[in-house]
């Protein structure tokens, strides 16, 4: 039975709407205005300075009255305005090369996550790939005649992938089951390694088995079906590896449907007991 799955396109879209999301929230975080990075930040270095020099110029001045010498105040002015412009430019300084070591982490962080979305798109495509490229294996009977004295069905195994199907082998079984299908009913299921030989089935080819009742049917229960009082059910698994190297099985469950009084018809699927992975 075939899964939903969502598609790997919506994945992808969802992908790029969090890495944008992302981004521009990193974007407003560590990326101000032109206005508030040299406007903001100058202004409040500026301050810094103003109050450092009006500090250094309050300590001198009480220097100089303890001295009572003041011949000339113009060089301490000027040392203190250099102190001042030295301070505010450090300041700059080490707020820009802050900014700009936060911008590089964030610009670091949005780096991994495209290399991740990169890493993720080539694990989707050789998935992908993969899906196009394997082996699908599904079973096809031909009509019986519940006339014969012997009821064989011979069971075709195609492979309508695009590589081949290794180490096939095959398992089934046919049985009459009155009509309708009880509900304590139980179809045998395959063992979990099937016995027998193996071969290769190529693509757009097909290899067949044959599978009879055991024990062969009755004449009772031959009437039966024909008159539709019993259903004749064939079920069985295929296992094989495809050519990644993966086991892999195909379940099929067919009910013979036929025209009424007549040995002959064809095989149904069944809504049951179907599935492949």
């Amino acid at each position: 039975m075939l899964k939903w799955q969502i598609p790997d396109v919506v994945w992808g879209l969802l992908f790029g709407v969090f890495v944008t999301v992302v981004a521009v929230g990193a974007s407003l975080k560590y990326l101000p205005s032109p206005l508030e990075f040299f406007g903001n930040e100058s202004d409040e270095c500026r301050q810094s300075a103003i109050q450092t020099k009006e500090k250094a110029g309050t300590g001198e001045e009480g220097t100089k009255e303890n001295a009572a010498v003041l011949p000339n105040t113009q060089p301490a002015n000027l040392k203190n305005e250099t102190n001042a412009q030295k301070h505010e430019y450090d300041c700059l300084i080490a707020k820009y090369t802050g900014n700009l070591a936060d911008f590089t982490r964030w610009l670091v962080a949005v780096t991994l996550l495209l290399a991740f979305f990169g890493f993720w798109q080539v694990m989707v495509s050789r998935d992908t790939a993969k899906r196009q490229l394997r082996a699908y294996v599904w079973a096809f009977s031909d009509p019986i005649d519940t006339d014969a004295d012997k009821l064989l069905v011979r069971t075709a195994v195609k492979n309508s992938g695009q590589t081949p199907a290794y180490d096939v082998c095959c398992w089934g079984r046919l049985k009459p089951v009155n009509k309708p299908l009880p509900a304590d009913c139980v179809f045998e299921a395959a063992p979990g390694r099937i016995a027998g030989p193996k071969y290769v089935v190529t693509p757009g080819s097909d290899n067949a088995f044959v599978e009879g009742a055991d024990p062969p049917l009755t004449v009772e229960e031959k009437s039966a079906i024909k008159d539709a009082r019993q259903d004749l059910y064939f079920w069985g698994e295929i296992q094989y590896q495809d050519a990644f190297r993966r086991s892999r099985k195909t379940k099929f469950r067919l009910v013979w449907a036929h025209k009424s009084g007549s040995s002959r018809g064809t095989w149904v699927y069944c809504d049951n007991g179907n599935d492949a992975d």
